[in-house]
């Protein structure tokens, strides 16, 4: 199954999901998006597709979502890509700076910049059927959301960044946040109740996030018949402006099973960010 590592993040015994939930689930599942198969990537194998149809559940926050290459001739189809859908998420504004389309032509990261240029980048799961309305320079509004690798309380009320090159860019990040920080790239100490931040992990994909964060509001979703957190936070301030995402979280993510995370209080760890425009 395409996107491993993320259906990780929502199943903990994938091969499970893969084996035997998932033909089950394909029954279940609505068409929300379809188009014409005009070579976004390879075929597969055997088959000569004349559209690529985009199937998921009708609501819920957070959602399957494959896409079915469809062999009309040959009344044939197949699996051409899978991933979770954050359906929900809070609208930014966002500069498209980049757009770097996967292998399969229907899913891109797209990078660029929110407030006064800070740099952002996320996964967009619905690029295939929006990518004719993109134009790299234009301002467009996402919905942005994440799902979590792993999530914990903070244990700790300060962290010292020795990095040179971090260093610097929490300091940016300060004075984006209308914050007053001395120059220089040397050692810091930062307090940490109530920051907002997120950094690229770089060694991993655009969108791959480590972050500390606030939570404003703590509910719960459901999703393959697990309940899960479903979090506004705020990785992100700039100057006086909070930039709030809906973080999901499934049990096993949290590095204390006993962890419940509550609105009032912080939560860090690392997260996927996905980004889709809105209606």
């Amino acid at each position: 199954m395409t996107h491993g590592k993320h259906w990780t993040c929502l199943y903990e015994d994938l091969g499970a999901f893969a084996d035997k939930d998932l033909p089950e689930l394909l029954k279940t599942l609505h068409i929300i998006g379809e188009q014409e198969w005009q070579a976004p990537g390879p075929a597969p194998e055997g088959l000569s597709p004349d559209r690529l149809v985009y199937l998921s559940e009708d609501d819920g926050y957070l959602r399957h979502l494959l896409v079915v290459a469809m062999d009309d001739s040959a009344d044939q189809n197949a699996l051409y890509g899978a991933f979770p859908f954050c359906a929900a998420g809070i609208e930014h504004t966002v500069t498209v700076t980049g757009i770097a389309p996967l292998e399969n032509g229907i899913e891109a990261h797209i990078e660029g910049t929110v407030g006064n240029g800070t740099k952002i980048g996320f996964f967009d799961p619905l690029y295939g059927l929006n990518a004719e309305q993109y134009e790299i320079g234009g301002t467009y509004r996402f919905r942005l959301a994440a799902i979590a690798y792993d999530i914990q309380a903070p244990d700790r009320e300060f962290v010292e960044i020795t990095d040179p090159a971090r260093s610097a860019r929490v300091r940016q990040m300060i004075r984006d946040a209308g914050g007053t920080v001395g120059d220089g790239d040397g050692p810091m100490k930062l307090q940490l109740n109530g920051a907002a931040m997120m950094f690229p992990i770089e060694e991993w994909e655009t969108g791959d996030y480590s972050f500390y964060a606030p939570i404003k509001l703590a509910e719960r979703c459901t999703l393959g018949g697990q309940t899960l957190s479903a979090l506004q936070i705020t990785p992100m301030r700039l100057g006086n402006q909070d930039y709030d995402i809906i973080l999901f979280a499934a049990p096993h993510v949290r590095e204390d099973e006993s962890y419940t995370p509550k609105a009032g209080g912080d939560v860090t760890g690392a997260f996927w960010l996905q980004g889709h425009l809105t209606d």
